[in-house]
């Protein structure tokens, strides 16, 4: 067993790049295997080696790459053939992440480990809407929570209450807004409560509602909102004028997706010289550098339409269609 082995529980922060860590930069530079999930930015696995085994085991509604007993098998198998191990989770893995099912699994098999914390959408894509959940005076209280709780369970909530001083920031419940929509109506929170909706916070394509629970559903039904998202409750949201774009909205680039070609494997200055200026990124190696390690992955992102191609180090057109019709496979 190599003495360096260990397995890093890593949060990548909630979207942009720019929001993992240094230490999660580090660890993930040095990860033999990296075990990760969907809502992680796949375009930091650029930033592992080139021998490093990248490991999908992404959860979508419904439909599961792994169950959860396998992806610590795979934790601990990685581990014990001597290998450095990256769990990358979207945002922070201790928030709603499923880490402590994982460090328990460690435990029990004597493994080492550390836990590497990241920056959650609660703050993330909060900050990059313009929206603040705490303010002097307004909501000096926070209250985190996602929707697994049943109707029944949430009634003994006592929301109005709660929102005189909170911020009720809800993950990933956009299919439970009808019924908390009809509870908060009940229990009688005012229809003028301002509601926040913020998919794909930090993402070059994020989208923004700004609502209230009076209009609510039928603002999510023309706007089409779905998850992920984050729902945010309380005064706050207020604050930010429902026409206005948020700091990141106003970046030159917002909105954009822009695909690198590239002979060599992109760094990170690469990525960030774009979602810096708010873009949303995905690359691609040609040549004698591709790596199949990232088939899976281009095969997907590259049936997506793309705002602009910048080709580098003397990538060529040629070879990005090449590409494409290796990867992409005609079903007609």
């Amino acid at each position: 067993m190599s003495e360096i082995s260990k397995v890093y529980l890593v949060g990548a922060g909630s979207g942009d790049p720019e929001l993992l860590t240094l230490k999660g930069l580090r660890v993930l530079q040095d990860a033999d295997v990296v075990i990760y999930d969907r809502l992680a930015n796949p375009i930091l696995l650029y930033l592992t080696k080139a021998c490093a085994q990248l490991i999908n085991v992404g959860k979508a509604p419904k439909h599961h790459q792994k169950t959860q007993a396998e992806i610590e098998q795979l934790m601990i198998s990685a581990y014990k053939n001597g290998q450095i191990v990256v769990r990358l989770k979207g945002g922070d893995p201790a928030i709603f992440g499923r880490v402590g099912e994982e460090v328990l699994a460690l435990k029990k098999s004597g493994i080492p480990y550390e836990v590497v914390p990241g920056v959650t959408a609660a703050s993330a894509a909060t900050s990059y809407a313009d929206i603040f959940i705490t303010h002097r005076k307004i909501a000096e209280r926070v209250l985190i929570m996602t929707p697994r709780q049943t109707l029944q369970d949430l009634s003994e909530t006592d929301f109005p209450k709660i929102l005189l001083d909170t911020t009720v920031v809800i993950y990933m419940g956009v299919s439970s807004l009808p019924e908390l929509a009809h509870l908060l109506t009940i229990q009688g929170v005012s229809g003028d409560i301002p509601i926040a909706l913020i998919e794909n916070g930090t993402r070059g394509y994020q989208r923004t509602l700004i609502t209230h629970l009076s209009v609510l559903l039928a603002d999510l039904a023309k706007t089409a909102i779905q998850n992920p998202a984050l729902i945010v409750i309380g005064q706050t949201v207020g604050l930010r004028s429902d026409v206005s774009e948020s700091w990141f909205e106003a970046l030159p680039k917002f909105g954009q997706r822009i695909l690198l070609v590239s002979t060599l494997q992109p760094s990170l200055d690469d990525l960030t010289s774009l979602t810096s200026q708010g873009a949303d990124v995905w690359a691609v190696i040609v040549g004698s550098a591709r790596q199949t390690r990232f088939d899976a992955l281009d095969a997907e992102n590259l049936q997506q339409p793309f705002s602009q191609v910048i080709y580098q180090n003397g990538a060529t057109e040629l070879e990005l269609e090449k590409l494409k019709k290796e990867l992409i496979k005609d079903d007609a």
